[in-house]
């Protein structure tokens, strides 16, 4: 199976991943990835609106920066100064991992 690579300019953007840890979270910045949000607003009344908006990052194993990155649930990435709960990790491989998709939903 031959699985196309993600072109790079469509890795422009940078995340923060925070992995939680016994004191608080140990916090690292990603690069080269690209992000997709979708806005979701549930819940809609006249006093109460709740955004649950999700996104979705595509992590690039040779191209996004640091490499060897592993993913897991509950993890939170902030995107724009916004927390993301990491939902799931989805890894698209051939010979060898190519890229993982995250996807995440605002907390």
């Amino acid at each position: 199976m031959t699985i196309r690579p993600i072109p790079s300019s469509l890795l422009n953007d940078t995340v923060v991943l925070m992995i939680p840890s016994a004191s608080g979270y140990i916090s690292h910045d990603i690069s080269s990835v690209r992000v997709v949000r979708s806005s979701k607003v549930s819940e809609y009344s006249a006093v109460r609106v709740r955004d649950s908006s999700v996104i979705t990052v595509y992590y690039d194993c040779t191209v996004s920066k640091p490499t060897g990155m592993a993913f897991s649930a509950g993890m939170l990435i902030v995107f724009d100064g916004v927390r993301y709960e990491l939902l799931s990790a989805e890894e698209f491989k051939a010979e060898a991992p190519h890229h993982i998709r995250l996807t995440a939903k605002k907390v």
